[in-house]
């Protein structure tokens, strides 16, 4: 239950005073942290889902899509060549033609 104790820690209140924001705006967080693997978020989701349903029976919570949620969270694979704002910028150089170079991410950026 760690990845409970984690959604409790992040906000100052109390459980019984949670409300659907709060959830949205914890997992609009969880979402977007490239650091967590997908399988890290879906567990915290769960986590989540078992406090505030089936622990603390907040009906908002059990009338929220979390399957929905889930299926939307789509994550880009390493490869995929919009994920080149993880590469190290000293690692960048410009490319002057949009060539079908190897090398080029598509974005005008070449790995050096």
């Amino acid at each position: 239950m760690i990845r409970a104790e984690q959604y409790i820690k992040y906000f100052n209140k109390k459980l019984r005073d949670h409300q659907l924001g709060d959830l949205e705006v914890y997992l609009d967080e969880l979402g977007g942290n490239i650091s967590l693997k997908d399988w890290q978020i879906r567990q915290s989701v769960d986590a989540i889902r078992i406090l505030l349903c089936d622990i603390y029976s907040h009906d908002w919570a059990c009338a929220f899509d979390w399957e929905s949620w889930l299926g939307s969270l789509k994550r880009l694979p390493d490869t995929h060549v919009t994920v080149a704002r993880d590469y190290d910028q000293s690692t960048l150089t410009v490319v002057e033609s949009s060539g079908t170079d190897e090398e080029t991410t598509g974005f005008g950026l070449s790995k050096t």
